[in-house]
This record gives C-alpha cells, structure tokens and sequence, in this order.
C-alpha cells in the first residue's frame, strides 16, 4: 500500500513538473539587470529611429515598435545571451547589411570555438584552427550535434542584416562558431558538450569531435595553424600581403598586380602617394596588363579610389578592353562595392570573380552608439546610396568563376588562372 502511495505520488510529482516546464516561463534575469536592459533596449529603439536613414524600408515602424514591446514583456525569461540575439533579429529585420549589433566588442563577453571557418562553392571548410584542432584544418564542417549545417544556416540568417544570400556565406562562418548565439537559436544546450561532425572530402571520411570554446578573444588566433602551414603550400598572389594596398609587377607576363583589400590608408604611406607610385611603375615598366584586386575589400572610406585611383586608371593607356581587369568576392562589401561599380561605369575593365556582399544601390556611411548599460555598440546608417539605375541585389562581375575549396586550400587561384588562359598572350 505504501509503495502505491508513493508511487502515485512520484507520478503526480513528474506530471506537475511537466506541466510547469511546458506552460510556465521561469524567471532568469534578476531584478536589476531587468532594469539595465529595459532601460538599453528602450534607448536602441529611440536612438535607432532618431539617427538611421529610413529604418522603415523593409519594416513598418508599428512592426518595428511590436517587435519591442514583444521582447520586452519576454525580458525577465531571458537569458542575456538571448537578449542580444532577440536584438541582433529585430535589427536584421531592418534590412540594412550595415545596420547591426557590434559582435567583436569587450562588452559582449561571449566564448569562440577554436576553429575559423570559410564558405566555398562546395560548402563550409576549416581554414585554421588551434593547435589542439589542427587535424580538422582542410575538412568541411557537415553537422553540429544533430542539426546540419542547412538547418544551422536557417537559423544563422534570421539574426544577420543582408541585402543578399552572399553577405550570409561570409557572415555565418563568425557566427557559427560563438556557442552563445547557438544557444540562444535553441541549437546547443550548453558550449560543455558540442560534437562537431566533419568530412575528408577526399577520402570519404567522416570525424566527430567535441570541442570546447575559449573564452579570452585575445587567445583566439595565437599559435594557430592555417591551411598555409598545414599543407606546406605556397598562399596565392592575393594572399601573399596583408597591407591595406599594394602591387607587384610581374615580369613574365607583364602585369602590375593592384590589391586593393581596403578603403583605409596606410599609416606609412597615403592612398594618393601609393596611386601616384603605381602609375609610375605603370610608366617606367613594360606594363601591358593591370588586374585591380577588391577581394576582401570590406570597405572604408569611398572617396580614397575615387579621387586618387579612378582619374588615373581613366586617363592610362591601359583603360582598354583586355588589359585592365578587377575582381570581386562575396566578401567584396561597402565601399569595396563602389569601386567595382566605378571601375565598371567609368573604365574598360572586365570584371570576374563573384558577387559581391552588398546592393550597388544601399545604406550606408556607418554612424555608432553604444547602449548605456551594457555598452554594446550598435551601427547604422547615415545616408543611401543610389549607384546604378538597376535595384540589383549584388554587383555581378561579368564573368563569374567561384572559389572552390580545393582551389583555395592548394592555394590555386582560379580567376588569375583564368586571365592568364583567355586573355594574356
């Protein structure tokens, strides 16, 4: 009798607590961070419609304003992991690619699991990672415990500002990686046990391994290895130099190489004196060919190519159909963007490569404010940009040659290769 008591008793007791976690929000945020965060979204919202452009574009205000009240009422059930993504989705709801929550800043003290990852053609690959992960460098990322990396995605983009899906394969490899937002996404439980599944693409292979995140960013990168290291191989031209810009003549084939990875001057040599000294290489060398780089060009400031670059290349005897080349990527963005829609409205050049990240036609001249209390830095955007007639979603060179990972991590270029095999004779 007394075992059917208790048995009764242990069966009411479960179907109570089912029933509490089903129909029941618990309470996680206490009292005075409530107030901290009532107080910061409250201040996103104003300071959002205050100083954007037209945040109204893609969302009416009423939606935008619903959208507020609705994560406010949720806000004592929330994690503050999950307040930041409930954020990061109401301002992607705005449509603008440069409208967005600042993830890499001291105030948003979130882990990073120890690998970087790269979108191709062919998928999702490890490019780098920690020493302790070096084995899984060259290997595509198929699953996260049981989600795979489609479902993953799905997930991933409701979060991320974008004018197009290109901006979301350079995007979601940063994301993919902070087991916070994973979370928050209800696609990890806890960062203690995430089993990674990977493939060797080349052998068939499939490797599962659970990795643990690092919480210091200042250690994210130190002492990593990266394809480069690993396979022993030689970086393509485009790789071979991290500065802002530079060139490189090419004897055999009589190229002057441009890289142009960003709007920003160097601290030792301004973006007129580098102009000024690539023209006359131009000049002085037998140069019959000019490729100019915009791959990785993530933006800055605009009026550096256009007031230093653009008159030059128009006036050079080189401004001719198969001589003058640009190229482009999805990670080709902002102001990276109006170079390649300068070089193709004002010069002969043949573009190639991918499409870019970003709308020719966009908002953007970045503005910031930090919220009061957590401090986490929000951008927007000042002014909009109409560069071409078409409303088109990307700038799409004219012939389109993708990156595959083989390509990439033997370090072969295939849209130099290209040029090299149409056009240079």
């Amino acid at each position: 009798m007394k075992l059917k008591k208790l048995s009764i008793l242990l069966i009411t007791a479960v179907v109570i607590l089912l029933g509490f976690s089903n129909n029941t929000k618990v309470v996680v945020l206490e009292n005075e961070n409530k107030e901290e965060w009532i107080a910061d979204i409250e201040y996103f919202k104003t300071e959002l419609e205050k100083n954007h452009k037209n945040p109204f574009s893609k969302i009416s205000k009423e939606e935008f304003e619903n959208e507020i009240s609705i994560l406010l009422k949720d806000l004592p059930y929330l994690q503050e992991n999950e307040v930041i993504v409930r954020l990061m989705e109401i301002t992607q709801k705005i449509g603008d690619s440069h409208t967005h929550i600042g993830m890499y800043t001291p105030s948003i003290d979130f882990h990073y699991f120890p690998l970087n990852f790269n979108y191709f053609s062919d998928g999702l690959y490890v490019i780098s990672a920690s020493k302790e992960y070096a084995d899984l460098v060259g290997l595509k990322l198929e699953k996260i415990n049981d989600y795979s990396i489609e479902e993953i995605d799905e997930r991933i983009k409701k979060i991320i500002p974008h004018e197009n899906t290109y901006y979301l394969k350079t995007i979601i490899p940063l994301y993919i990686r902070i087991p916070e937002i994973l979370e928050a996404l209800d696609l990890l439980e806890n960062n203690k046990n995430t089993k990674f599944y990977f493939k060797n693409t080349k052998t068939g292979e499939v490797l599962s391994k659970n990795l643990s995140a690092e919480k210091d960013w200042s250690l994210i990168g130190n002492n990593w290895i990266n394809f480069i290291k690993k396979f022993n191989i030689q970086p393509p031209l485009y790789l071979k130099n991290t500065d802002p810009y530079w060139y490189e003549y090419l004897p055999d084939t009589n190229i002057l190489f441009v890289r142009y990875a960003s709007c920003y001057e160097k601290k030792d040599q301004t973006f007129k004196d580098f102009t000024e000294e690539l023209f006359e290489v131009a000049e002085d060398k037998p140069v019959k060919y000019m490729i100019v780089d915009l791959r990785y060009n993530s933006g800055g400031f605009r009026e550096l190519f256009r007031d230093y670059f653009l008159p030059k290349i128009e006036a050079s005897p080189l401004n001719q159909k198969g001589k003058l080349f640009f190229i482009t990527n999805n990670y080709t963005f902002s102001s990276g963007v109006w170079a390649a829609v300068d070089l193709a409205k004002n010069t002969n050049a043949t573009s190639l490569g991918e499409p870019t990240g970003n709308k020719p036609n966009h908002f953007g001249l970045s503005g910031k404010f930090s919220l009061p209390n957590s401090k986490i830095q929000i951008s927007y955007s000042k002014e909009y940009w109409h560069l071409i007639d078409s409303d088109i979603d990307a700038f799409y060179p004219e012939i389109e040659i993708p990156t595959t990972s083989e390509d990439f991590l033997n370090g072969s270029d295939p849209i130099m290769n290209y040029i090299l095999e149409e056009f240079i004779k």
